[in-house]
């Protein structure tokens, strides 16, 4: 029994210590690139710290408040409108921003996107308002195509047939419905004679393109040519992709938040979640010794799991997500000793380690469930009617929660009883009771 817990608590320091280096330093491997050049590929199996995404309290950035210009407003379309800007986002590589509705005046709700990492409002603003409205429309001023015809559209490098080569084109993808009045349309538009075998492609109302059509074009995947560069090719099919704003954005506010302050504030907030931490842990040690030992094992593997789920889960790092951190740590430790002060009064009713433990534990999760479940019910309240960094708070806060009454009721018991097992001692100074205890 005793070999066994040893090997158990070897286990779990070894895995704690691996885990914590791949938290902190994140672990990769490299493969032979198949290909002339031979080159090497990495493959992350952690990333980590430096991937947690930062907030724009942390790391500055742009905020933009809209209103909507709109009097008679659906949820649906306030949906809609997020979902788009969301989209555009995604599509200029800024995965980190966030988009906040505040309804709490219904005759005028707000968006509030917070993009963390960009300095320049003006562009931001220019980029998200665009209507991006799309039509196919031939000589004699029908609409063939409209935005909802167009599944998608990609930038693509290829050779048109014409004589400049090769140049960038976006290409769209259509739906079924949208192929079949493409195909009739290019087909009345072949046979036409009097020069009106054209359809105009255009965005807001400006032409794009003016193509002459020869034959019925009966494909899924029609492409736009206009003589682009890179860029212009790819903002073209970004903006057709994201589709059509349907309410107008009027900005209420824009602002540059500098990283200078918030990256300060982060370092501070994170010395002294640093020092706390080793504070607990002595804290820890010299009231309960060994069980105190145990819940600085336990912290430790709660703090990187944590971390862990931040990097991999796209957690969002902002000041008040941290206190909401720091406080799910207090909340463990307040789990923590709890069951300490039942076992040590266990032991002092002169019952044997074992049983003690086992009813100390049980006495406790009661009082540790009931704690977590009222305040995970208060963050969820928080999270539901809270705007921006509340929300982050809010997350912290759950997650936290939730890891620390699995490691209050599970990890710690595990921990003590293969401790125990292998710390022989019957000396009651190391369970912080004044008699001697049987094991």
């Amino acid at each position: 029994m005793r070999l066994k817990s040893a090997i158990i608590l070897l286990l779990v320091i070894a895995i704690t210590v691996a885990l914590g280096f791949g938290a902190f330093n994140g672990y990769s491997y490299w493969t032979s690139k198949t290909g002339k050049d031979g080159s090497w590929v990495e493959h992350q199996i952690m990333k980590g710290a430096s991937s947690i995404k930062k907030g724009l309290d942390v790391a500055g950035g742009v905020r933009i408040i809209y209103t909507i210009e709109e009097n008679d407003i659906s949820s649906e379309d306030v949906d809609k409108t997020e979902k788009i800007l969301r989209n555009r986002l995604d599509a200029k590589g800024l995965t980190e921003a966030t988009i906040t509705k505040d309804e709490v005046n219904k005759d005028n709700p707000m968006l509030i996107v917070e993009i963390p990492g960009f300095n320049d409002p003006e562009e931001a603003i220019s980029f998200l308002g665009q209507t991006a409205k799309l039509q196919f429309v031939d000589f004699d001023g029908n609409v063939v195509l409209e935005g909802d015809d167009i599944v998608g559209a990609t930038r693509a490098y290829e050779r048109t047939g014409s004589l400049n080569g090769y140049q960038y084109i976006v290409q769209l993808e259509l739906s079924p419905e949208a192929v079949t009045k493409f195909a009739d349309a290019t087909d009345a538009a072949s046979k036409r004679t009097d020069g009106g075998n054209v359809i105009g492609i255009y965005l807001d109302n400006t032409l794009l393109s003016y193509p002459s059509v020869n034959e019925r074009i009966e494909t899924s995947n029609p492409i736009i040519t206009g003589s682009f560069t890179a860029e212009e090719s790819k903002n073209l099919a970004d903006l057709i992709s994201s589709g059509a704003l349907p309410l107008t954005l009027l900005v209420e506010s824009q602002e540059y938040v500098g990283p200078t302050i918030g990256q300060k504030a982060f370092d501070v907030t994170l010395n002294a979640g640093v020092i706390a931490f080793i504070l607990i842990i002595l804290f820890l040690i010299i009231m309960y010794r060994i069980p105190g030992l145990v819940s600085s094992i336990a912290l430790t593997l709660y703090t990187i799991v944590f971390i862990l789920i931040c990097e991999n889960g796209g957690v969002i790092i902002t000041l008040p997500g941290i206190a909401g951190i720091i406080l799910s740590i207090a909340m463990a430790v307040d789990a923590s000793i709890i069951s300490y002060e039942r076992l040590r009064e266990e032991l002092k009713l002169g019952k044997t380690l074992k049983t003690s433990i086992d009813l100390a534990f049980e006495k406790a999760f009661s009082t540790v469930r009931d704690s977590s479940v009222t305040t995970f019910i208060s963050a969820i309240v928080l999270y539901i009617l809270g705007t921006g960094s509340i929300k982050g708070f809010a997350i912290s806060l759950m997650i936290g929660l939730v890891l620390s009454f699995l490691m209050a009721i599970f990890v710690l018991k595990f921990l003590l009883r293969n401790v125990t097992n292998v710390i022989t001692t019957k000396n009651p100074w190391f369970y912080g009771v004044n008699h001697k205890i049987e094991k």
